[in-house]
């Protein structure tokens, strides 16, 4: 069912970083787990991933980000 809210609101891209503390991934990982379950409930919500590094404690820069700064 789409309201007149839904239709009139453009979609929206968030991109949050965080650097997790060293021995607590696993618990992060459920964090975002439970949030990702929760905003799926929210009307219009198209999805949400988590981008891990490739390294312990790299930094990824977003090339959208940048694009937006």
């Amino acid at each position: 069912m789409t309201s007149a809210a839904d239709s009139a609101a453009p979609p929206v891209t968030v991109v949050v970083t965080r650097q997790v503390r060293p021995g607590r991934s696993a618990e992060f990982q459920r964090l975002m787990n439970g949030m990702r379950a929760a905003a799926a409930t929210f009307p219009g919500h198209m999805g949400g991933f988590t981008i891990p590094p490739e390294s312990p404690g790299q930094r990824l820069p977003s090339p959208i980000q940048q694009s937006w700064a």
